[in-house]
């Protein structure tokens, strides 16, 4: 049985602060596939998010 693949390709304005975690979180979907960057601990989005086109 073989998996479907989405990608999603860009660049995102990141800028971290010291002491926090960050963790990259996304939806991988046929439809719309976006992934971004967000503190560990609130789920927050630190950054835009990133689309398919």
């Amino acid at each position: 049985m073989a998996g479907t693949f989405f990608s999603v390709d860009g660049v995102v304005d990141f800028k971290p602060v010291e002491g926090k975690r960050y963790e990259v979180t996304g939806e991988l979907k046929k439809e719309r596939s976006c992934v971004w960057i967000a503190d560990a601990e609130t789920k927050a989005e630190a950054t835009e998010q990133v689309c398919a086109k």
